[in-house]
């Protein structure tokens, strides 16, 4: 029988088919580059944690014009063209796909030659071998393309026919005399060619705005020589509008001195038309019509320049919660459909000098002057928040109730420029997203320490392991006598400045930026170890409960079970000594495939207990569907046991409950020989708390199941 690596070979390679076999690469690095290289849209892979490109295929390098190994030293950020998408942009993107999962956005990549080519990008998270990649497919956006091919064919033809003298031309021979133009001239101002050319008649013609430069710089081009081009509105007679550029330069006798005036006229009104159109695509959102997030920075830096600075004005960022529920709830259409209906609603909440804008996938910003406080700013802000959470109508029949999360900063109390506001707003927004769904955070010192602090704590975490910091501690779990039998296998984190960091903050931590498959596994794999020292001591632990995430069981591959199973075999650990426990919460986030790694893992002869009972939103119906050995009553009830009569009635009903679907009662939290004494009346025989003992170092667990006789 194939080993199950060979296996994944096979149904890799299988569906080439002949082709597959006809394939003589040297490596699996080789084939896994041709099978990119196979695909027509432009793929690069990166790793998740620091954004380093791993490798891609010849479409992603060729786009923008850089060989293979060129494309592969250039970091992300370098890639951007925009000047909003700085280090710092990049690193709130992967922040964000490490939450979501997977993440679409516009932007615009820097070409080899310098331009910038518009592009549509979509990123997903895949785990490898134990690693988290990034993998990016990069579409060129065709209406910015086309727009541009427009604008420079427009552009090469104005060329060509300025070569060629095609473009009207006019001279005054002396600086007093008539002036005389080309046919050209009236085929732009739409005369006959019998209209006798008249200077005050192309005077007239200038839109009034812009008659006053001309006469400037008619002067000065008749008091210095200086050479005059302005592009100038014409109204026509027939109503019709244009734009044209006018040329001039003083001719002068060989003494220098001035005899006349040479010129040409040039009608751009298709190509600035093709500008506009351009300068519309590139800062506007093509779902919400809205402004993107471009126009946005562009905007902001124009409003506080003329802003007085006695003046306030308030950055409101606002995240949907959630929203790719919504797509893949209903699909893209309907998720569009709630984008559109959502920037329209907070303009109709909002006044004329207001701004709004869609600045990402789920994300808007307002931009509101004259907000004279930081409270002002708040109260806006949650106003916003609970309008956007009234029932959205997106079809017959359809509304969607939004819950909106919210980050605020105020010029010039938290920014004095607008990209320090603007990312002061996001640190918010971030802060806000910490807490959960519908929070409100105004930005602060306190919030930005915070940030560091977690974004410190992170990167040492990420090299725990490897510096030998994470240790297991392991409480007691006992009869009714305090004779052990069992224990919890609990982790601790001494960092590199000798403090115990608390699980109840790098755990959460772990779970969010994907560390905890590494941690998972050095726990996983230090317990069998520990289980093993135990048994070559002599002494035998009747089980070992350890804790999983469901972040470690939300794997379609199922490798954690695999590592599971393979450590029992390495170190001889029957699977009946190992107990994992999973909290309510847990079980409910995509429950279909932690069920089936969680029964997978029972029919291996593992044992499952639901820990932290009482404290989620798991029904009977949860009870049911988990092959579960043991409840774990949560220490909230186990407390208050002794003096409220409410969870000692709570506690009965969990226990009788847990007796009747088969499964093994245990009261977490137990401190004190009352609860206990009432625990046994209600059925209770298993404990856990410091009335046992408190989490101790396996050596002195060891001692304890010496003196006892395992």
């Amino acid at each position: 029988m194939a080993s199950p690596e060979s296996q994944r070979e096979v149904s890799m390679a299988a569906p080439l088919g002949a082709a597959a076999t006809a394939i003589a690469l040297p490596d699996r690095a080789a084939l896994y580059r041709h099978l990119l290289d196979l695909v027509d849209g432009a793929c690069t892979i990166l790793d998740a944690d620091s954004g380093r490109i791993l490798d891609c295929n010849v479409a992603a390098h060729e786009q923008l014009g850089y060989s293979r190994e060129q494309y592969l030293a250039i970091t992300p950020s370098a890639l951007q063209a925009d000047p909003a998408h700085d280090r710092a942009w990049v690193e709130a993107v992967l922040a964000e796909l490490r939450q979501r999962g997977r993440l679409s956005f516009s932007t615009s990549h820097r070409h080899r030659n310098g331009s910038a080519v518009a592009v549509e990008v979509h990123l997903e998270l895949a785990h490898c071998g134990g690693q988290v990649l990034l993998l990016a497919a990069t579409s060129e956006r065709p209406e910015l393309l086309r727009i541009q091919e427009d604008l420079e064919r427009s552009n090469r033809q104005l060329l060509e026919a300025e070569q060629l003298a095609q473009l009207g031309s006019w001279q005054l021979p002396s600086l007093h005399g008539p002036i005389r133009w080309s046919p050209q001239i009236a085929q732009i101002l739409e005369l006959s060619d019998s209209h006798r050319p008249q200077l005050r008649f192309y005077l007239s013609r200038v839109h009034p705005d812009d008659r006053g430069g001309l006469r400037q710089a008619i002067r000065e081009l008749a008091k210095a020589g200086r050479p005059l081009e302005l592009e100038q509105r014409l109204r026509l007679a027939n109503g019709k509008r244009k734009v044209v550029v006018l040329r001039a330069r003083m001719n002068a006798d060989r003494l220098g001195r001035p005899i006349g005036v040479v010129g040409t006229l040039q009608d751009v009104t298709a190509a600035n038309a093709l500008k506009e159109q351009l300068e519309q695509t590139a800062y506007r959102d093509v779902v919400t019509g809205l402004p993107n997030r471009a126009a946005s920075h562009r905007h902001l830096d124009q409003l506080l320049r003329e802003l007085p600075r006695t003046s306030n004005l308030a950055a409101i960022c606002l995240d949907i919660d959630d929203f790719q529920a919504i797509n893949d709830s209903f699909g893209i259409a309907v998720g569009n459909r709630v984008l559109e209906e959502t920037g329209r609603r907070l303009q109709q909440l909002l006044g004329p000098a207001d701004w709004v804008a869609r600045t990402g996938s789920d994300e808007f910003l307002v931009l509101s002057p004259h907000r004279h406080s930081i409270g002002e700013a708040r109260s806006l802000a949650m106003e916003l928040q609970r309008q956007l959470a009234r029932p959205l109508p997106i079809q017959d029949h359809l509304a969607v109730t939004l819950a909106v999360t919210v980050g605020v900063s105020v010029w010039p109390e938290h920014g004095g420029d607008p990209l320090e506001l603007l990312q002061r707003a996001n640190t918010a927004l971030t802060e806000a997203k910490q807490r959960g769904p519908r929070q409100l955070e105004v930005y602060s010192n306190l919030i930005s320490a915070r940030l560091l602090a977690r974004t410190q704590l992170e990167q040492e975490l990420a090299r725990a392991v490897d510096r030998e910091q994470l240790r297991l501690v392991f409480q007691p779990q006992t009869d009714g006598h305090g004779r052990v039998v069992g224990a919890e296998a609990l982790l601790r984190w001494i960092d590199q400045r000798g403090q115990a960091q608390s699980p109840a903050n790098f755990i959460p931590l772990a779970e969010r930026t994907g560390l905890i498959h590494a941690i998972g596994q050095w726990v996983l794999e230090e317990s069998f170890r520990q289980l093993a020292a135990w048994r070559k001591q002599g002494l035998q632990l009747p089980l070992l409960s350890i804790n999983l995430s469901s972040i470690q069981l939300q794997d379609p591959e199922r490798k954690l079970s695999r590592f599971i199973h393979t450590c029992s075999r390495q170190y001889g650990i029957e699977p009946q000594q190992l107990e994992f426990e999973l909290t309510e919460t847990a079980i409910q986030r995509d429950a279909v495939l932690v069920t089936e790694q969680l029964q997978e893992l029972a029919g291996l002869g593992f044992k499952l207990a639901l820990d932290d009972f009482g404290t989620g939103y798991s029904s009977l119906e949860v009870l049911h569907r988990l092959p579960l050995d043991k409840l774990k009553i949560d220490r909230c009830f186990i407390d208050p046991l002794v003096d409220r009569h409410t969870d000692r009635s709570i506690v009965a009903a969990t226990i009788a409950m847990a007796r009747q679907l088969g499964l093994t009662p245990l009261a977490e939290g137990v401190e004190n020989a009352g609860q206990v004494e009432l625990l046994l009346e209600l059925g209770c025989e298993l404990f856990q708390g410091y009335h046992f003992g408190r989490p101790m170092e396996a050596g002195e667990l060891g001692e304890r199941l010496a003196a006892q006789g395992q």
